[in-house]
């Protein structure tokens, strides 16, 4: 097929250029760019291939992926036209397969970003409080001193109800992107079948179709997906654990080791020894929170959780 030659063409020079440059920085670069948009070329009027165009997506995300070029993955993400997946026959186990792998890239990225809209909002977009009064430089010539006492009590009053409001407003947001943030990473845990993870066994998808999918190709896509597990789920825990734990939610904290020792998940087999070492310690400390918050709250303040640990 002369389109699929062209974007052998095209990311010969930019995807697979035998060089790490075009790899490096955080940014998407120009040869990132036009990898992506070279997949425009299998969507074209008259030269639609639905199929090789999510196998040469998920390709694009397994490399860009493993090559930590995020931006570079949520820009193809968001660009790759989710109304092809429309047009994927989910009788083909190849296209059944690469449906569920672009539907998981597509939500370890967004977990990612609303972890970083949660957290980039707490650090920047805290009120700062009202200077003290004592501070106050204001002048109020011709006034005796009662007088600009009073009127510097008044402004005070404004400026501490003021930020009263906006910090009200400010813990209203944070839960809210926190609430986003745990969703979303909880998601990628949770993902149907587990996240990359096929739904169907991939010999039997290879035999229905050998030529599309040679032994070496499926091969280096399984490495690359027990790759990408082994890196992204115990980054996602991770993160979920210091969403809820700096979120002072202790006790869903403690329970995010639930979702590593899930049987049907399998989220465990992503670990190695020492992420299990490092996931314990931060759970003991949540535990630590938790147990001191039980003993400083009052006993009608408590969940049934936090009165059976006592």
């Amino acid at each position: 097929d002369i389109v699929v030659r062209a974007v052998d063409l095209i990311w010969s020079e930019t995807l697979f250029c035998g060089s790490d440059a075009a790899l490096e920085g955080p940014e998407l670069s120009f040869k990132e760019d036009c990898a992506i948009r070279a997949l425009e070329l299998l969507l074209f009027p008259g030269f639609e291939n639905y199929r090789e165009a999510i196998l040469r997506c998920n390709i694009a995300l397994r490399q860009f992926a493993l090559s930590r070029k995020l931006a570079a993955a949520r820009e193809l993400v968001e660009w790759f036209p989710t109304g092809v997946l429309g047009f994927l026959d989910l009788g083909d186990l190849i296209a059944l397969n690469a449906r569920h792998e672009f539907d998981g890239w597509a939500a370890y990225i967004n977990a990612l970003g609303a972890y970083h809209d949660w957290n980039s909002f707490t650090l920047s977009a805290v009120p700062s409080p009202p200077a003290s009064p004592a501070a106050s430089s204001h002048s109020f010539a011709g006034d005796d001193e009662g007088n600009e006492h009073g009127l510097q009590t008044e402004a005070a009053k404004l400026q501490q109800s003021t930020y009263a409001e906006k910090l009200a407003e400010y813990h209203r947001q944070a839960e809210h992107k926190l609430d986003a943030a745990v969703d979303a990473l909880r998601a990628v845990l949770q993902f149907s079948g587990g996240w990359m993870r096929d739904l169907e066994d991939p010999e039997a998808s290879r035999a229905a179709d050998d030529s599309e999918m040679t032994a070496n190709a499926a091969f280096r896509r399984a490495a690359q997906m027990q790759e990408a597990r082994q890196y992204a789920l115990p980054l996602v825990v991770n993160l979920l654990h210091s969403a809820l734990h700096a979120g002072r939610r202790f006790a869903d904290a403690v329970a995010v080791v639930d979702y590593v020792a899930n049987e049907q998940l399998r989220v465990y087999e992503a670990f190695s020894a020492q992420n299990i070492r490092k996931l314990l310690g931060m759970v003991r400390e949540s535990a630590l929170c938790l147990e001191e918050a039980v003993h400083s709250s009052p006993p009608h303040a408590r969940t049934l959780f936090e009165t059976c640990i006592e």
